[in-house]
């Protein structure tokens, strides 16, 4: 197959751990360009970056949502993919996510995620995102994650990103794009999210920080908080305490 008509963009700062599997795994995937937007990195990720790309950008601390929309923005493909700097992908990930986008008539796609440590293999992520735990939920989703997701670029142009929101992307768009009529979906096939502490060490202080973000924006309709802020990110009071019981102050005047 030829080149696939996909701009990927890449999120990174500090990723230099990750970032040379994530983008070679990107660049042999064969989409029209890579994009990265990074949050300023004092380490070495972006000598890795410019091993393979010169379209390099900075989110000037605007956060995920203005760092995604920046990154469409700046593209010229058909479609857009987001991919996480601690994400690989699997040989022909790209091109299965986009046949089974345009089959399903999709507003996006987002591949499935396996979970891999310092250790080795750590197994199934758990998804909140069909209410279930297990590999095989693939087919439609009421919400949709940005590890590893593909868009048509035409629509993150037109909806946007919600930029009062800087780091509920997910949710974020995905409101957009749902209220307009666009379902989403979860592909058949895997990424692989490289997170050295594993599943128990993941910090809870950014998903609860995107879960108030978007519980305080739309505080008015109960069916949205529960849609996109209980049933997607978790209880961000749950998050809240388990930040506090690991000794993180950060997230309390989200609350206050």
């Amino acid at each position: 197959m030829g080149e696939l008509p996909i701009s990927v963009i890449i999120l990174t700062k500090n990723s230099e751990a990750t970032i040379r599997q994530c983008i070679e795994s990107v660049y042999h995937s064969n989409p029209q360009e890579i994009i990265v937007v990074d949050g300023y990195s004092t380490d070495g990720t972006l000598d890795i970056v410019k091993q393979y790309t010169d379209n390099i950008y900075f989110d000037e601390g605007k956060g995920l949502c203005y760092a995604r929309q920046l990154g469409a923005e700046a593209a010229t493909g058909e479609y857009v993919a987001y991919v996480d700097s601690d994400i690989v992908l699997p040989p022909d990930t790209l091109e299965t996510m986009l046949a089974e986008l345009k089959t399903n008539g999709y507003g996006a796609i987002t591949a499935r995620e396996l979970i891999r440590g310092a250790t080795g293999y750590l197994g199934w992520a758990k998804t909140r995102y069909k209410n279930v735990i297990s590999p095989d939920c693939v087919g439609e989703t009421g919400v949709i994650p940005m590890r590893a997701t593909i868009f048509p670029r035409e629509l993150i142009l037109k909806y946007k990103f919600d930029l009062s929101m800087p780091n509920s992307d997910g949710s974020s768009i995905g409101y957009r794009l749902s209220r307009a009529g666009y379902k989403f979906g979860m592909s058949s096939v895997f990424a692989h999210h490289y997170h050295p502490l594993g599943r128990k060490g993941r910090p809870h202080y950014w998903e609860g920080v995107a879960a108030a973000e978007f519980l305080l924006k739309h505080k008015g309709s109960l069916a949205i908080v529960t849609r996109y802020t209980l049933g997607t990110l978790g209880n961000p009071v749950y998050r809240l305490l388990k930040s506090v019981a690991k000794g993180d102050l950060r997230l309390i005047p989200y609350f206050i």
